[in-house]
This record gives C-alpha cells, sequence and structure tokens, in this order.
C-alpha cells in the first residue's frame, strides 16, 4: 500500500508539470496571436520575442528535466510558474 500511495504522489506530480507546461503553451499561442493582430511592427516584434525567450526556457527546462536532481527539478518548476505569471 506504501508504494501504491509513493507512485499515485509521483503521478499527480507529473500531471500537474504537465499542467503547467500546457498553460505555458496556451499563453504563448495567446501571446503569438495578440502579436499577429497588433498594428505597430515594433511592439509585435517585442511580444513575439518574449514570447520566443518563454518557449525557449520551456524547451531548455523540459529537455533537462529528466536529469536533474530534486533540488534542480523544483527550481526549473518555479522559474515555469514565473514565467506563465509573466505571459498570462
Amino acid at each position: 500500500m506504501h508504494n501504491l500511495e509513493v507512485w499515485n504522489m509521483v503521478l499527480s506530480k507529473e500531471r500537474e508539470r504537465d499542467r503547467d507546461w500546457r498553460r505555458l503553451e496556451q499563453g504563448r499561442l495567446v501571446q503569438e496571436a495578440i502579436a499577429r493582430s497588433t498594428r505597430s511592427e515594433q511592439s509585435r516584434r517585442g511580444i513575439l520575442q518574449r514570447t520566443w525567450h518563454v518557449t525557449n526556457s520551456t524547451r531548455h527546462c523540459r529537455w533537462h528535466w529528466a536529469r536533474l536532481g530534486r533540488s534542480e527539478r523544483e527550481r526549473c518548476a518555479t522559474a515555469a510558474n514565473e514565467l506563465a505569471m509573466k505571459i498570462s
């Protein structure tokens, strides 16, 4: 029973992380839509540039996730949450 509880905890953490990634991806799509509808070329470029940085950070974070220790994973998740707050 103890192993089952641990496994459920791991799965819930995985689902929570996946939800964070989906929220970031959704925010990126919203930003791109805003950028496309923006008339000013300068502000469109600025939005797309910020979006690129957010997306790139997310990919980098996801790519390294499996190779990180627990503290690094928590730091990575915190960074992802901060990015999500910035773009929402």
